[in-house]
């Protein structure tokens, strides 16, 4: 199972031709494939929840950076994540290293070596 949790409305127009290029399921289909038991409202529940159901299983994780400033998305306060979604979410991948490792990410819809995402500072925080 492949999963892009690139899905808020800073990159919302790029989401579903994205999921659907790379197989992913998006948000909407979270509970529905039973990845989280979170209750509505709670998108951290459901995000850790799913992100770990997804690495336990073997699956994969693809991540779009296209429209994301990752210097910024780095820079900022992991624990806030009201109007920077997609920010907030790669601070939790890079700051889970099972989470890391099962991560593809992608820009300009090309996988991204691991020299590329160094070079960007998108490693294990």
């Amino acid at each position: 199972m492949r999963f892009d949790p690139f899905d808020f409305p800073d990159g919302a127009e790029s989401l579903g031709p994205f999921a659907a290029k790379f197989g992913a399921s998006t948000s909407d289909d979270w509970a529905r494939l039973g990845l989280h038991k979170a209750q509505a409202g709670r998108f951290d529940i459901a995000f850790q929840q799913t992100l770990d159901n997804v690495t336990k299983s073997g699956g994969r994780i693809s991540f779009n950076l296209d429209s994301l400033n990752i210097k910024k998305a780095l820079g900022g306060n992991p624990l806030i994540r009201i109007d920077r979604y997609t920010e907030w979410e790669l601070q939790q991948i890079v700051r889970n290293s099972g989470w890391l490792r099962a991560t593809d990410f992608y820009l300009a819809g090309q996988k991204q070596t691991l020299n590329q995402l160094r070079e960007m500072g998108i490693k294990l925080h």
